[in-house]
């Protein structure tokens, strides 16, 4: 006898709280590629690719070098460029 199953799709389906995480990422990934832009012309630069790839963006001003997940990346360009 085959045990029932949820149908593949509702398995595959984001909650909506997974949906909601996901676009807010999405909408910080895209901010903080806008801001590297600004922060280039203050020496600031930052590595979009690593965050998108590697989950951590590496932020580089003046001697400093900063390893920060997408949230905190996103408030210390923030602060950068405001």
């Amino acid at each position: 006898m085959i045990a029932h199953t949820a149908p593949l799709t509702k398995l595959l389906s984001p909650t909506e709280e997974q949906f909601e995480a996901w676009q807010l990422e999405q909408e910080l990934q895209q901010r903080i590629r806008d801001m590297s832009v600004k922060a280039i012309a203050s020496g600031t630069f930052t590595c979009t690719a690593c965050g998108e790839v590697a989950g951590h963006y590496v932020i580089t001003t003046g001697s400093q070098t900063y390893h920060l997940p997408t949230q905190e990346a996103f408030l210390l360009l923030e602060s950068m460029v405001a």
